[in-house]
């Protein structure tokens, strides 16, 4: 591959990619910023297709907010 201008990176660790469940989950913002905190996740996927807009923004600045307070 280096032959055609290409490289190959290292092999990198996996990574842990977390689907949130489409319902409301009690108390998810705390849970969500403890799996990043606490490296059980390096990338949490909001999967909310039925809330709106402001919804998300709500979890995702309370998420914010937590995790900024605990850093």
């Amino acid at each position: 591959m280096e032959g055609l201008g290409c490289k190959l990176r290292p092999k990198a660790s996996p990574m842990t990619i977390v689907i949130t469940p489409p319902h409301d989950v009690p108390d998810e913002a705390s849970r969500i910023c403890r799996l990043l905190t606490e490296g059980k996740a390096d990338i949490v996927h909001i999967r909310k297709p039925d809330w709106q807009v402001d919804q998300a923004e709500s979890l995702i600045a309370g998420i914010l907010a937590i995790c900024q307070h605990q850093g």
